[in-house]
């Protein structure tokens, strides 16, 4: 019996002890998660591909046949100035809009969101992305600088002489990166399931502010003509709109 009421104690010591010791250093979390979720839009009309129904700013008729691009550089800023860098590289094909999941964010309250139209530079060299199909399919060639297309845009369109064209509207190298303008979001970070942020991309913004791009007139491919890209590269930056706004 005697013996019994010894285990016993022992039992319960060793217990207390490790209720103690749990309670002296708990288990916490820094890091949320955020959902983003992108549509694409052309002015008010949603994008339909392979559809010739769209007119941009120099009164081009075309369609859209290709829209694959990435970002990169996200940085929050919470209510209080405190800037949040996390360090992703996101591919997009506006042909499959799934939402896409940021992690390793700081756990707090957001104001705004900004981030690249492209790849920062330690993303944009070639093999530094993940060797799948959509990024091997994205390589810029390396005799022109190597590294990754930040966008391609393709599809048709009607000349001034009235005849159907295709155009092929590709950006890359580092001198190209866009950085996007802040964009104003009221954003939740918690421990709990992650908030989803929804953006529209306009793809006429592609096309105009600051630069009017005619595919007639400029031409209707960009590879490797650096004063073409540097007219994408500058529109880039006003592409995404809050949804709604």
């Amino acid at each position: 019996m005697k013996k019994s009421i010894q285990i016993i104690v022992i039992l319960l010591a060793v217990f207390s002890y490790s209720c103690k010791k749990n309670t002296n250093n708990p288990v916490s979390t820094t890091d949320g998660s955020l959902v983003l979720k992108i549509d694409y839009k052309v002015d008010t009309k949603s994008l339909l591909f392979d559809s010739m129904m769209y007119n941009n700013a120099a009164g081009n008729l075309y369609s859209i046949s290709r829209l694959e691009y990435f970002l990169s550089g996200f940085v929050f800023e919470s209510e209080t100035g405190e800037l949040v860098n996390v360090d992703k590289a996101i591919y997009r094909d506006a042909r499959y809009p799934n939402a896409f999941l940021l992690s390793n964010i700081k756990l707090g309250n957001y104001k705004s969101l900004q981030f690249n139209v492209g790849l920062d530079v330690k993303h944009n060299k070639t093999g530094a992305m993940e060797a799948n199909a959509n990024n091997l399919n994205m390589i810029w060639p390396d005799e022109m600088g190597g590294g990754y297309h930040y966008a391609k845009i393709e599809g048709r369109f009607i000349h001034t002489d009235l005849s159907e064209n295709g155009f092929a509207m590709h950006l890359g190298t580092d001198k190209m990166l866009a950085l996007h303008n802040i964009i104003p979001a009221s954003i939740k970070v918690n421990e709990s399931s992650p908030d989803t942020l929804f953006l529209t991309m306009n793809v006429n913004e592609w096309f105009v502010n600051p630069n009017t791009y005619n595919f007639s007139l400029q031409g209707n491919y960009t590879m490797g003509n650096d004063s073409l890209m540097l007219m994408l590269k500058d529109n880039a930056k006003d592409i995404f709109k809050i949804r709604g706004n």
